[in-house]
């Protein structure tokens, strides 16, 4: 499978265990996982055991899925931020220092949410997880032929 490829699977999947694609390109996916591709994906049994116990929302995680990571750094780079201008630094540290005193003590941790990152090519970890899932979940036909039995001789052409 080549990235494109790659990229549509994971695509098709997303889109049938219903999860909340938050951010898409043609080499990326952030994603919060709906609750039963969290299950299947992320190998968490006591999460969900307590969540099936107790009847607790279910908190599932959000990943940014990659399946070209070097076309994604490539964007990464040119999307970072430019350099900022001498003495922001100062003015930066007076506006934080104004809100923690405003709102009080926020962390670093409660600005931006934890977000995982993985790589998917053929033959990855999480790609096998996906294809497991795919095929514990999905349903599948058998198809036959009938053979055409109007032919007088079985080697006579049909066209």
């Amino acid at each position: 499978m080549n990235a494109k490829q790659v990229h549509k699977f994971v695509e098709r999947y997303l889109e049938a265990t219903g999860c909340a694609v938050l951010e898409r390109s043609p080499v990326h996916f952030k994603v919060k996982l709906s609750p039963a591709a969290d299950r299947a994906l992320t190998n968490r049994p006591y999460y969900w055991g307590f969540v099936d116990r107790t009847g607790a929302e279910p908190e599932t995680m959000s990943f940014v899925f990659v399946t070209d990571p070097a076309k994604y750094e490539e964007i990464e780079a040119a999307s970072a931020r430019p350099p900022l201008p001498p003495g922001s630094d100062a003015i930066q540290a007076g506006v934080h220092s104004a809100l923690n005193r405003t709102f009080g003590h926020v962390s670093a941790s409660a600005i931006g949410a934890r977000m995982p990152r993985e790589n998917l090519f053929y033959g990855s970890g999480r790609m096998n997880q996906l294809f497991d899932a795919v095929h514990q979940n999905g349903k599948f036909v058998y198809l036959f032929q009938q053979p055409d039995t109007k032919a007088a001789h079985p080697f006579d052409r049909v066209l």
